[in-house]
């Protein structure tokens, strides 16, 4: 019996270091990633050059919240998907930063149980903002739910707009730069 119990641990560890690997892995793009997005937002490109590369323009890519408008009434929850759309292009990895007004809007939940990507890096809302990371250890590609995010309608009227901030990727598996082109918010009328 303890002989057994010897040759079932070291496979459960291999299991668990790769586990851990990914994760790390996968954290050091999203950090690679919102660095480059720092730092290329606050420089700005006076020249233009033509592109010396030869490879076939990739579809644009992007992230999206559905639905984009809707009514919530007061006390009411408000779910809204992220979506992802890479196109044909391979990810592995993704960061979905929103904003809200907090004085309409009162945050509840993330849920991931739908996401395509399975591995849960940070998942935070308070104050205004929302962080979503989340990567996958197999490139995915083609439009795919990135999670759900729960408020509830504070405010009885009034408009509340959520929409994508600084530093939101979509992490290319072979490059492993952010390859979003674009991002559609939403605006929800606040009803009683």
């Amino acid at each position: 019996m303890e002989n057994n119990q010897n040759k079932t641990t070291p496979k459960l560890f291999d299991n668990l270091n790769l586990l851990v690997i990914a994760v790390i892995t996968i954290i050091i793009i999203l950090v690679v990633v919102i660095a480059n997005n720092s730092h290329s937002s606050k420089s700005t490109k006076t020249t233009s050059s033509p592109s010396t590369s030869h490879a076939a323009p990739s579809a644009p890519a992007g992230l999206s919240l559905s639905p984009a408008s809707q009514n919530v009434p007061v006390g009411s929850t408000l779910s809204i998907e992220i979506w992802e759309d890479s196109g044909g292009q391979k990810v592995n990895a993704v960061e979905a930063n929103l904003s809200y007004p907090a004085d309409k809007l009162n945050f509840i939940s993330v849920d991931s149980s739908s996401s395509a990507f399975r591995v849960d890096v940070q998942a935070t809302g308070s104050n205004g903002k929302v962080t979503i990371a989340k990567g996958s250890a197999s490139p995915i590609s083609g439009k795919q739910q990135v999670a759900k995010v729960n408020f509830s309608g504070l405010a009885n009227s009034g408009q509340a707009s959520i929409s994508f901030e600084n530093g939101t990727a979509l992490v290319g598996y072979t490059n492993h730069s952010n390859i979003v082109t674009s991002t559609s918010g939403g605006s929800y009328t606040l009803t009683q």
